[in-house]
């Protein structure tokens, strides 16, 4: 399983306890990790451009037009 190393912790500054944004980029590629330390309902993401979501901990019921809703978990991408 894929984890954070103890420099992300370090670096990344806490401003919400709810889909927090630490992003890293580069050139031609970009990484956003989100953490979420609370429970919470009815988070609504957007993004302008493809993305390949992982999990890395915790669980996700996900939600998405003409599907039906679905669990996320650790070691699944999207």
């Amino acid at each position: 399983m894929i984890s954070l190393n103890h420099q992300h912790f370090k670096r990344r500054k806490l401003s919400t306890l709810i889909e927090n944004r630490t992003m890293y980029s580069s050139e031609y590629a970009e990484l956003n990790v989100f953490e979420t330390f609370e429970a919470t309902k009815n988070v609504f993401l957007n993004f302008d451009s493809t993305v390949i979501a992982s999990m890395l901990t915790g669980k996700k019921t996900m939600h998405f037009d003409n599907t039906d809703p679905f669990y996320f978990t650790p070691g699944e991408s999207l």
